[in-house]
């Protein structure tokens, strides 16, 4: 089958494409204006030459530059949509739907209610009111949406956008594309010899390469509680005897990156935090292999899945994040083993525990690495069985056309001989009044 995907936000489907390829669907990944960590070659260190990859002009404000036809030109050639981010405006004014939308935030929270100070969007506010009437309405079209549960701030605007829609909901698209993974990989990363040298001089080494974001920025209230992380790290480092031998790594990524460091130097820890650079996924998995913790969102929200837990977990580190386990429990939630934490407290005494209790953590760390494995596969199996799903409808529609058009030709045959007899009958009387 030819299969395109539009967008790859969060180093989504670039996965969902490799996964594809190996069952030898013909894939082509359309790239927007992705952050160059969000690239594909951010994600391998092999050379892409089975999947097609096309760089796109399509952009939040210019949709209104594209006409109908411009789109369909791109898209018309395939037999299966999956798209993500800003895809589902272009799709809806070209008059196609997505078969399956994977969100990968504000493109389902934001993009589709722009905000306008007055009740009557001004002039300038025009580009965005017209965008968020064509995202909304391609959201809404889209054959099946591909997301865990998650959080309010997914679930309202989805239960608004789909509200009277038929719509099918699958697993978020796996995260990784685990078979890159093999034994020894981290040696293609030309930064692996600096997490060595780490790793020979610390016990406990923590993780966490989230974006620095705890400030409620914005409409949404984005926290994902670093200061929660740093908090409970500073504490250890006050009561442990291995202080020496102790090391958070955090990255310069995010809106609060001064803040955290102003915050690490008030509670003077900033002898045992290690900054470094934004870094590309290919080169983080490599670093992880080296660590002993991965930490993810700490703040109010409790998340399920999303990109970094899996990378931890694909990487075999006990994983610790605000995942509120009596939430999901209730819910029937296959919980992969992890430490649910939303306070300094509990950040604390787990490192604590870390230190007379390693194997306990090991532990963790392998069975969430198995869970992860089961839930990948789990994950495509949906992928593939809307792909299927859609294979068999069109199928099953060219049968239809085909037998409609035989009925045609059959009708067609009728009424050619009855019009000849009809002919010759009309001749053979006008012969006869001669």
């Amino acid at each position: 089958m030819k299969i395109a995907l539009f967008g790859n936000m969060n180093n989504m489907l670039y996965q969902v494409a490799r996964y594809l390829r190996d069952e030898k669907h013909q894939c082509t990944l359309f790239l927007f204006e992705e952050f160059d960590h969000f690239l594909p070659s951010a994600d391998s260190y092999a050379e892409e030459t089975e999947i097609k990859i096309v760089q796109l002009n399509w952009k939040k404000d210019n949709l209104n530059s594209f006409s109908k036809s411009e789109i369909e030109s791109t898209i018309k050639d395939f037999d299966f949509y999956l798209g993500t981010d800003i895809s589902p405006a272009y799709f809806f004014k070209a008059g196609y739907k997505l078969d399956i939308f994977c969100p990968h935030g504000s493109d389902l929270y934001e993009f589709p209610f722009p905000p306008f100070v007055n009740k009557t969007p001004q002039v300038w506010e025009l580009v965005n009111y017209f965008f968020g009437k064509y995202q909304y309405n391609g959201i809404k079209e889209a054959t099946c949406v591909s997301l865990d549960p998650s959080e309010d701030v997914f679930e309202i605007p989805l239960k608004i956008i789909k509200f009277g829609a038929k719509f099918e909901r699958i697993k978020s698209n796996p995260f990784l594309y685990k078979n890159q993974y093999t034994l020894g990989f981290e040696n293609n990363s030309p930064r692996i010899n600096e997490f060595k040298t780490l790793r020979t001089k610390y016990d406990l080494i923590i993780w966490q390469h989230i974006s620095q974001d705890w400030s409620d920025r914005g409409p949404f209230k984005i926290n994902k509680g670093n200061n929660v992380l740093i908090k409970g790290f500073a504490d250890y480092i006050n009561k442990t005897a291995q202080k020496e031998k102790a090391l958070l790594v955090l990255l310069e990524y995010g809106g609060d990156v001064q803040k955290s460091k102003d915050y690490i130097i008030e509670l003077k820890i900033e002898n045992y935090v290690l900054w470094i650079p934004k870094m590309l996924r290919k080169d983080i998995m490599a670093a992880l292999t080296q660590v002993d913790f991965g930490v993810g969102e700490l703040g109010i929200r409790r998340w399920y899945s999303y990109g970094s837990i899996f990378e931890y977990m694909q990487a075999g580190l006990p994983t610790m994040h605000h995942r509120d386990d009596a939430f999901y429990r209730e819910q029937g939630f296959d919980l992969y083993p992890m430490v649910d934490a939303d306070n300094s407290e509990i950040i604390t005494q787990t490192f604590l525990d870390f230190e007379i209790n390693k194997e306990k953590y090991k532990k963790i760390g392998a069975e969430a690495h198995q869970w992860t494995g089961n839930y990948f596969e789990k994950s495509m199996i949906n992928f593939f069985n809307q792909i299927e799903k859609k294979s068999k409808s069109n199928l099953i529609n060219n049968y239809l056309i085909k037998k409609l058009l035989m009925k045609l030709d059959v009708e067609y045959i009728k009424f050619s001989i009855l019009f000849f007899y009809y002919n010759i009958k009309t001749a053979f009387k006008a012969i006869l009044k001669k």
